[in-house]
């Protein structure tokens, strides 16, 4: 087999690696974060600790699409209901049917989102509100 030298030595490394472990990588990873969402983190003997720190902040996007309706750049609906009744609603394209229950997600822009912010205003200070937490596994020292 050759190799292909125009690719990092360490990149071939971390691929080797990863073509190793990854399955064990992601079930270490779901027991973590299982653990983790359940207990808090897991202290390590040199000091460090793995668990679900806040990583920054999300925004609540149907907030935000009820403040600044411009802001959303897609959206998806998702119909449930029998095929039928599917069916139904989308040759209608309509409200037919009013038990049929959807759901609908958006996708923000979110360099305009940034923008609006930094402008400041009315409208800013109601967005800025929307702000919510996220989080991801990872380790602190």
């Amino acid at each position: 087999m050759s190799v292909d030298l125009s690719v990092p030595e360490g990149i071939r490394e971390d691929a080797a690696y990863f073509a190793e472990h990854n399955p064990i990588f992601y079930k270490a990873l779901y027991r973590l974060k299982n653990w983790c969402a359940a207990n808090g983190p897991v202290s390590l003997a040199d000091g460090r600790r793995v668990g679900i720190f806040a990583d920054g902040v999300d925004f609540d996007t149907d907030a935000v699409a009820e403040i600044a309706p411009a802001l959303v750049s897609h959206m998806s609906v998702q119909f449930e209901g029998t095929q039928p009744e599917i069916e139904r609603t989308l040759s209608l394209v309509t409200e037919e049917l009013p038990s049929l229950e959807f759901s609908v997600k958006r996708t923000l822009d979110r360099p305009a989102l940034t923008g609006m912010i930094r402008a400041g205003g009315e409208t800013a200070e109601k967005l800025k509100a929307c702000k919510t937490e996220k989080a991801r596994l990872k380790v602190q020292a």
